[in-house]
């Protein structure tokens, strides 16, 4: 039997390192949410989402995977259909072999498409993907988006129980965007964003993820 093990992880995606190229005098553009398309199921060896709307080049495409089997399988891949290179930015994996990974790509071949993203695991798994476009963010194309994670993991087995990151560390630069993400792994649980956040998105009250 599963132990329900909780996954959380606060990850700012910072406009450092590649930070977007304004006129003289120009304010950097604020980040947006442009749109989110998820899916989940148990026992695949790959899962795949579509974006409802096209792609904006220069826009940056932020994945969250969720993986569990028995084995300890965990993410390998995430791909697109247009060639988009995603970095994966981080990875934890908790006591009962549920692995959450974020990764990223900046838009740079797929504008203007809908690029089926694919997310595969090492191994024959249930597995939840979250794929969320933002504009604003910078361009960069390898790990240096990064400026600051938080993260725990935990178990609880009472309803209504909350489980939440320590601090993140001070951001280096303003105008950052701040992504929440929590994985466990399924049994019906319905989840909510935590106080002053916005949920982009939600697939949980499943049983794989």
């Amino acid at each position: 039997m599963r132990t329900k093990a909780l996954i959380s992880v606060v990850a700012v995606a910072a406009m450092v390192g590649g930070a977007l190229v304004v006129s003289a005098g120009a304010a950097a553009p604020a980040p947006a949410f442009v749109q989110q398309v998820s899916a989940h199921a148990g026992g695949v060896t790959s899962l795949a989402v579509t974006p409802s709307s096209a792609v904006v080049s220069g826009d940056r495409l932020v994945v969250e995977t969720g993986v569990w089997n028995s084995a300890g399988s965990t993410m390998g891949s995430v791909t697109d259909s247009a060639g988009d290179t995603f970095t994966e930015l981080l990875h934890f994996k908790a006591s009962d072999n549920t692995e959450m990974s974020v990764w990223t790509a900046p838009v740079s071949a797929g504008g203007g498409t809908r690029p089926v993203i694919t997310a595969k695991p090492t191994a024959k798994a249930d597995v939840g993907v979250v794929a969320l476009e933002y504009s604003g963010l910078s361009t960069v194309a390898d790990a240096t988006v990064l400026d600051q994670t938080s993260h725990a993991s935990g178990t609880t087995g009472a309803s209504g129980a909350t489980v939440a990151s320590t601090a993140t560390p001070a951001t280096t630069a303003a105008n950052e965007l701040a992504v929440g993400f929590y994985t466990d792994s399924g049994f019906g649980d319905t989840l909510g964003a935590g106080t002053g956040w916005t949920s982009r998105a939600n697939i949980s009250g499943t049983g794989d993820m």
